[in-house]
């Protein structure tokens, strides 16, 4: 759920001088304030908008606004905390991380289907693209699992599948889960793939993730 809001903020940042004010129509030290809208996404994801800087009345809170080129400016500096202004970088920060611990596990598990796929073994489970496998693969439903029955010499005996599905994420479920491993999940038909050919179909995504 995605919690998100705003509020106002108003920091006095000490007295600047004493001078008439006009609502009160008399002699009052006025101070230098930071006024700012806040917004945040759960809390800790923060920026601001809407800032300017005031000089006002200690009593009645009426003044003036601060132009940026006026000398009480310097006070100004830091007056906004850094976490109020740059909390929200966490979030493409965050984001950052994840995609290059993506990439890295992405690159591991390329790495680890190479070397399953050049040296197949009995009981290799392959999540495959039926369609780019099979010239009459059902488009719709494509996706499924296939398995290695045995590996006879230069070839691979492949156990086809009785169901299959239409996302591979639904097909991947299926690996290491009791009913694939039930003796009535794939067919009795299976389909002979020569070893030398299986790296090709790994990187044209016949193949999409291994299993051993």
């Amino acid at each position: 759920m995605l919690i998100w809001g705003s509020r106002s903020e108003s920091k006095d940042l000490g007295q600047t001088e004493t001078k008439a004010c006009p609502t009160c129509e008399k002699e009052r030290p006025f101070h230098l304030f930071a006024q700012y809208r806040l917004h945040h996404i759960w809390y800790l994801f923060k920026w601001v908008s809407q800032k300017e800087y005031l000089q006002l009345c200690e009593v009645c809170r009426r003044g003036t606004a601060v132009d940026k080129a006026s000398p009480l400016m310097a006070r100004a500096k830091g007056a906004i905390p850094a976490f109020h202004r740059y909390s929200w970088a966490i979030i493409p920060a965050l984001i950052g991380v994840a995609a290059i611990f993506g990439f890295m596990e992405s690159g591991d598990r390329s790495a680890r289907n190479a070397d399953l796929i050049a040296s197949p073994r009995s009981g290799d489970t392959y999540v495959v693209d039926m369609s780019k496998l099979m010239r009459d693969g059902d488009t719709k439903f494509r996706y499924g699992l296939m398995r290695i029955n045995a590996v006879q010499g230069a070839n691979v005996e492949l156990a086809l599948p009785k169901v299959t599905y239409n996302k591979v994420t639904a097909a991947s479920k299926d690996v290491g889960d009791a009913r694939q491993r039930g003796a009535d999940y794939f067919s009795d038909k299976s389909m002979q793939v020569p070893v030398a050919d299986l790296k090709q179909l790994l990187d044209s995504g016949a193949i999409h993730s291994i299993r051993r």
